[in-house]
């Protein structure tokens, strides 16, 4: 169980760039870890996807499609750990996509400040490219979805036990 923010390029998940936030909330999870992450091909790897042509290389040559067979485009994921955060404490994140003069690429800035927005925790660049990947960044034309999925009930007691929760007070979308 999960809980996440994140900027996609499809309305309905499956398939193409994404970015965001997210906390694992599972029993036996580092539940004190939050994370920054990018990806390509986001889930296409996780069903058959018969309905999602942007997740495949090329289509089956008849209306079946076999997860076993088919040409599934490989998904790529790559989280950075954002550290120095503390239980019980509010924190502003901030995630966008920047122009790197110095040398020539797309990075994600990324961004924790305290509650009053007064106070960096912590800021780092995350590259675009990464283990032969490309994210095929651009700050130009990108056009997707702002999603956020938090948990509303607490069935295995992960938040009694760490104390933090995503929450969601503004979303701003520079442009």
């Amino acid at each position: 169980m999960y809980e996440a923010i994140y900027f996609g390029e499809r309305a309905d998940w499956a398939g193409e760039r994404e970015f965001g936030f997210y906390r694992q909330m599972s029993p036996g999870a580092s539940l004190d870890k939050t994370y920054f992450y990018w990806s390509t091909n986001s889930n296409c790897s996780i069903y058959d996807n018969s309905n999602y042509p942007w997740c495949r290389t090329s289509r089956a040559p008849n209306a079946t499609e076999d997860p076993s067979t088919a040409p599934l485009v490989s998904e790529y994921f790559f989280p950075t750990e954002i550290t120095n955060l503390t239980t019980g404490t509010t924190y502003y994140f901030n995630g966008y996509l920047f122009w790197a003069g110095w040398d020539s690429t797309y990075k994600f800035r990324v961004e924790v400040w305290d509650s009053t927005y007064s106070t960096q925790i912590t800021a780092f660049n995350v590259d675009t490219s990464s283990g032969g990947v490309n994210y095929g960044a651009t700050t130009s034309r990108m056009n997707g979805y702002v999603t956020l999925g938090t948990q509303r009930t607490d069935p295995n007691d992960a938040l009694t036990s760490s104390g933090i929760q995503l929450s969601v007070t503004s979303v701003e979308i520079a442009q």
